[in-house]
């Protein structure tokens, strides 16, 4: 590769950087708000009542011969 073709993308890594950098920090930052008023809500309203659902066991009435 050519030295000018190194410059290039080398300025243009730079460039790419100073635009999204900014944007991906707002972004995450968005994101920890988010999460902050979603953690206040769970805590405003409470957990949901835990459901305790019976799970009916499967009774094999004959026995399985393994052949062997």
């Amino acid at each position: 590769m050519e030295d000018s073709n190194h410059e290039m993308v080398n300025t243009l890594t730079q460039k790419i950087g100073m635009l999204l950098n900014p944007l991906i920090m707002d972004t995450h930052n968005s994101y920890l708000a988010l999460s902050d008023q979603m953690w206040r809500i769970a805590n405003f309203f409470g957990a949901p009542p835990r459901r305790n659902v019976q799970i009916p066991q499967v009774y094999n009435p004959r026995p399985v011969e393994v052949p062997k």
